[in-house]
């Protein structure tokens, strides 16, 4: 049996992301945004214990660990659970969280008329 982690993802801070920065999932879907995992970087991951998403988020905002170097957790950031061998994705919501299976899938680029698939670690 595999040890059960969280992650947590912050969006890369750039100008490509500029639209996506705190944003509700409902702006993403309504403007055809997809949460895609390239646009995030990896900022900490841990043991996951008895904590559910609402611990994390707390957490993340008022009890920083000493070795997180990340912003407050607020809207537009992944939280990826590992339970059983199972992971999950989490998009921290304006009104709690709300999954997004389309995070763990690679993204896509045309390369010379091609469609080329682009391979990123999840964990």
């Amino acid at each position: 049996m595999s040890e059960s982690r969280y992650t947590i993802y912050q969006l890369k801070q750039s100008i490509e992301n500029s639209d996506r920065a705190y944003m509700p999932l409902k702006y993403l879907r309504e403007k055809d945004i997809p949460v895609q995992r390239e646009r995030y970087d990896l900022t900490y991951q841990a043991s996951l214990k008895d904590e559910i998403l609402d611990d994390l988020y707390l957490k993340f905002n008022l009890y920083h660990p000493a070795d997180f170097t990340g912003h407050s957790m607020s809207i537009s950031d992944v939280i990826v659970l590992q339970k059983d061998g199972i992971r999950t994705a989490f998009y921290v919501d304006d009104m709690g969280f709300a999954e997004v299976p389309e995070f763990f899938r690679a993204g896509r680029r045309i390369i010379y008329g091609k469609l080329e698939t682009e391979k990123h670690p999840i964990l």
